[in-house]
């Protein structure tokens, strides 16, 4: 039974005490203790979410120019998802939640320089800077032209429409929501055949963690490029079982 549910049934207990005018033993020092270990005791679930390897990037973004029907849509989320790949982004600073005008920690436009070596982000705040007190992100250019994020965002910027606010949206000048990325997300998986429900927005983050071990960084190095505190980011590694 979850600690959450104990605790339940310990507060009706409680009220049905109090109505009554019964002792309520629930804030007993022996009941709350038990219910603090109980906490600490249950495990969590393992999370199974799958990685966006490189190969795995490299197929979905090969097949956006067939799979989706306007060649601008594809030249935008081929760079969206190679960024939030190379970039270690969260989904919700390249995309703003539906209904939504606009993402408080959504990269803008006007905090983006590229160069033909790297890009320069600043995120003025982020899901663990609520204060805002800002970082700045670079990001290398590849090898592989294919997926690389310098040549996506060059690409993508030359159809941008001319506007402030988000990074990534539509050529109307509405910006590219969360569902829009995830539905597309599922979509490119589906078409190569893969199984959609292994695979999330947080697989990016997931295979960028799983590809810098692969590579050799140091957890040190890791959390840097991931804007990781504390050594959580190791519950992102995927080794694959050879």
């Amino acid at each position: 039974m979850a600690p959450s549910t104990v605790k339940c049934y310990i507060s009706a207990i409680s009220f049905y005490n109090k109505i009554n005018n019964y002792e309520d033993m629930s804030q007993l020092f022996v009941v709350r203790k038990m219910i603090d270990g109980m906490a600490r005791s249950k495990l969590k679930r393992p999370d199974s979410r799958l990685p966006i390897t490189l190969d795995l990037l490299k197929n979905i973004i090969k097949i956006f120019a067939a799979f989706l029907s306007s060649r601008n849509e594809a030249v935008l989320f081929s760079s969206a998802f190679s960024m939030g790949f190379f970039a270690f982004l969260r989904v919700g600073e390249m995309t703003t939640a539906c209904g939504r005008e606009g993402s408080n920690h959504a990269i803008k436009i006007e905090n983006v320089e590229v160069t033909n070596h790297n890009i320069k982000i600043y995120l003025a705040s982020s899901k663990t800077d609520q204060l805002g007190r800002g970082t700045s992100i670079f990001v290398a250019r590849q090898s592989d032209v294919g997926i690389c994020p310098v040549k996506l965002l060059q690409e993508y910027l030359k159809i941008r429409p001319r506007i402030s606010g988000q990074l990534y949206c539509h050529f109307d000048g509405s910006p590219m929501t969360r569902y829009q990325f995830s539905g597309i997300l599922k979509q490119a998986l589906g078409y190569i055949g893969f199984d959609q429900s292994k695979y999330g927005t947080h697989s990016f983050r997931i295979g960028s963690a799983t590809s810098a071990t692969m590579l050799g960084f140091s957890d040190e190095q890791i959390k840097v490029m991931g804007r990781w505190s504390s050594d959580t980011f190791k519950s992102y590694i995927r080794i694959p079982q050879f």
